[in-house]
């Protein structure tokens, strides 16, 4: 028999093209809690007429903190992302959230911080980062209604509001 060796060379990460193409569109998101009827993929399955809630009432455990992430799949390049929110009451839309990233899903770094949010639709273009883990921080926990979180790679072009078009 004949043993041949080949060298093989590690996978090189190359960063995706500038788009509108929502990264996080369809991708694995879970909350802090792990039960199927909080429906965290609602808030990245691109329906603003569906979404990712928690009330006052679903308090299980202690502690005021919330979050949301998607796991990406694979390692993408992001400088702006999106969080819609068009809840029944005000009072039910995040005040303050923070974006934050992961390699591994377990430890966190922060990007962006928005406080005193009163706006339904926030697009932030921030410095560009690359993770496969992406999680919106809610300090304030509950109650609160995410009918978007979107994630983009646009290198500075800001974003149409696509959830005006409740159309096909």
């Amino acid at each position: 028999p004949v043993i041949t060796y080949t060298q093989s060379s590690p996978p090189v990460w190359k960063p995706n093209p500038p788009s509108d193409r929502n990264l996080a569109l369809g991708k694995y998101a879970r909350s802090k809690r792990l039960l199927h009827s909080y429906k965290p993929f609602n808030a990245v399955d691109g329906s603003a007429e569906s979404f990712f809630a928690l009330s006052d009432a679903d308090k299980i455990t202690s502690g005021d903190d919330e979050w949301l992430m998607v796991d990406l799949d694979e390692t993408y390049l992001i400088d702006r992302y999106v969080v819609l929110s068009r809840p029944q009451h005000a009072a039910w839309r995040p005040d303050a959230f923070t974006l934050q990233k992961s390699d591994d899903g377990l430890a966190w770094t922060d990007v962006d911080t928005v406080a005193k949010n009163t706006l339904e639709r926030v697009e932030r273009a921030v410095p560009a980062f690359k993770a496969r883990y992406v999680r919106l921080y809610l300090p304030h926990g509950r109650p609160f209604s995410i009918n978007e979180f979107e994630l983009y790679r646009t290198e500075g072009t800001p974003l149409p509001d696509k959830s005006k078009c409740l159309g096909p």
